[in-house]
């Protein structure tokens, strides 16, 4: 405490009790200062002393390496200032602080009415606390002894066994009814003592908006009824005493309402606005329910007036006899519809064709059986089976035959020759011919050194539009077979890592990877195969560990290896599965992304 007054007397050159030491008087103010501009010139005149103060520390230090404010007094003095600004300037802080100060002052004006010195004295401004009791000097380690020591701890020595007898009620002093504290006692205590707790405790009030001027004035006005007898007592008196008149406006005045000013209750401020928000979403919600049933009540009327409208547009079918297609008397005409083909039923105009025309073959007979005439089709006339023509009807006369128009005679056509065919490779060069053989014998035997550059050096050398489509098989083949080629590696290193290997619905482990051979048990052995001799099903399932199972370029490299590998194709002869599988593979790429869809003709091609 003492620092604290020796560092507000050297900086702010104003000397201070501890009495004193609060939040006005150490800015140079008497304390419960109102005015809010004397406070901010009063703090404004603090900082700009320490800062003369600090200057003056710096310019009066001799060795630049000492420290200008060893026991840092002018970090105390500037906490102080910046606590008291924070409290001061601010409403609320500053109602808390000053009836905090107030208990504190009228504390010790009691205390030194009753001439007691308090053995703690408590800083409510400062929160600092300093006991004034008799401190041991520096050679005595006896502790001091509080002089309410028998109020607060028990008589005896804490370290004896426990004594029942010493707790019983004869040996405890009456009570006091003086340290029969109550809350608001106890309370005021504990303000004195933490300060800040009451601080945190008091809440601002909130402001209450003042109404305005014109709702005071209609507040003030008298009523409708006080009006009325004020004026009717006028014009029945109206040269009426100055008593009449007081009484008048104290009838005015105890008409009139006093405005009131309720205090909000927050709670049911924010119930009340949690409530309202809940029927708004609710309601939004109804609202949109009932107007998507409304949108699909008015969609079903509409669907259904259109349905009917196509059915009364709808033309309705005329009915005709079902074997001569003759329309049905009464039946509306405009519905009439041809009747069916019958192909075969006659055989005029078959053998009429045209000069240019080729004759047609001969079309089986397509007709109905002839009905049984004993019974009747049907009761109407118009559909009865006409009668039978007679057997023999007499020839009609033929007429005279007119005079055919000579016709002159035709050149007769000279004979076209028949002309030759010739192969379809013939245009050819020789050199494309044996160039193509060699690169096709290169891919078979799966040689790209060889096969890259015979198919690079053939394609600009085809001349027909087959040789060329031939070419660009040869070639897409060739770089299928080479992406299989860089995946089945990739496939290899990948097995090395791996523990089984799924083949089909079989799981088979994989016991050792190396780049020769590959070591699998199946079935309780263990069985070695070359990289280049595996067997179908499990080279299927190596594969896919490089090439994607739904790319159409990686189903067609899978197609391409198989269909051209001498030891698979061997196994194709015997097991039709391996022809399904690649077949399968190659229904599945061709004419998809980049492979081209006649891509499979290569294996049947032939260069001569």
């Amino acid at each position: 405490m003492n620092e604290i007054l020796a560092a507000i007397e050297k900086h702010l050159k104003r000397p201070l009790k501890a009495s004193q030491l609060d939040y006005y008087q150490v800015i140079g103010l008497e304390p419960f200062c109102a005015d809010k501009s004397a406070i901010e010139s009063a703090l404004k005149t603090a900082l700009e002393q320490i800062r003369t103060s600090e200057s003056s520390t710096l310019a009066t230090q001799e060795n630049p390496s000492q420290t200008a404010d060893p026991n840092g007094s002018l970090q105390v003095v500037q906490k102080l200032l910046r606590q008291a600004q924070s409290i001061l300037l601010d409403s609320s802080k500053k109602t808390a602080y000053d009836s905090q100060l107030a208990k504190l002052f009228e504390s010790q004006k009691k205390q030194k009415e009753l001439g007691k010195n308090s053995s703690v004295r408590t800083q409510s401004t400062v929160g600092i606390v300093e006991r004034t009791s008799n401190k041991p000097s520096a050679g005595t380690s006896s502790p001091t002894i509080a002089p309410n020591a028998s109020e607060l701890l028990p008589l005896g020595d804490p370290m004896l066994p426990f004594n029942p007898a010493s707790i019983a009620p004869d040996s405890f002093a009456r009570a006091n009814a003086s340290l029969n504290l109550t809350p608001e006692k106890r309370r005021a205590e504990l303000s004195e003592l933490f300060p800040s707790l009451m601080l945190m405790s008091i809440q601002p009030e909130p402001t209450q908006e003042q109404p305005p001027a014109w709702l005071l004035a209609a507040d003030r006005r008298p009523s409708a009824n006080a009006s009325a007898r004020a004026n009717a007592s006028t014009r029945a008196n109206p040269n009426g005493s100055f008593a009449d008149k007081d009484q008048l406006d104290a009838a005015k005045r105890t008409d009139t309402k006093p405005t009131e000013t309720n205090r909000v209750d927050l709670v049911e401020q924010l119930r009340s606005r949690r409530r309202r928000r809940n029927l708004l979403a609710v309601g939004g919600m109804v609202l949109a329910a009932l107007g998507l049933l409304g949108f699909a009540s008015f969609r079903f009327v509409s669907n259904r007036q259109q349905v009917a409208q196509q059915n009364r547009n709808k033309p309705a079918d005329r009915p005709t006899d079902n074997l001569q297609g003759n329309a049905i008397p009464g039946a509306d005409p405009s519905n009439a519809k041809p009747p069916d083909l019958n192909i075969g039923a006659t055989t005029k105009g078959r053998n009429r064709r045209g000069p240019n025309e080729s004759p047609l073959p001969e079309l089986p007979s397509v007709g109905f059986s002839t009905p049984d005439a004993s019974l009747p089709m049907t009761d109407n006339p118009a559909m009865a089976k006409p009668p039978d023509a007679p057997s023999n009807p007499e020839p009609a006369p033929e007429p005279a035959p007119e005079p055919a128009p000579e016709t002159p005679p035709e050149p007769s056509p000279v004979p076209s020759p028949v002309p030759t065919t010739e192969p379809a490779m013939a245009n050819e060069t020789p050199e494309w011919k044996a160039g193509m053989a060699k690169a096709k014998e290169a891919l078979v035997s799966r040689d790209p050194s060889k096969f890259e550059p015979l198919i690079a050096a053939m394609l600009d050398k085809a001349t027909t539009k087959l040789g060329k489509d031939q070419t660009a098989r040869l070639d897409q083949a060739g770089q299928l077979l080479k992406i299989y080629a860089e995946s089945f590696e990739e496939a290899k290193i990948k097995a090395k890592g791996a523990s089984s290997l799924k083949v089909g619905a079989t799981e088979v482990s994989i016991v050792e990877s190396t780049p020769e051979k590959l070591i699998i048990r199946a079935q309780g052995k263990n069985q070695s195969y070359e990289w280049d001799k595996l067997p179908f099903g499990i080279a299927a399932a190596i594969c896919d560990l490089g090439l994607s199972e739904s790319a159409p370029v990686d189903i067609a490299a899978r197609a391409i290896f198989f269909s051209i590998h001498p030891f698979y194709q061997e196994a194709a002869k015997s097991n039709n599965l391996v022809t399904k599988r690649i077949d399968g593979w190659f229904e599945r790429s061709l004419g998809k992304e980049s492979v081209r869809a006649d891509l499979k003709q290569f294996l049947t091609d032939r260069y001569e």
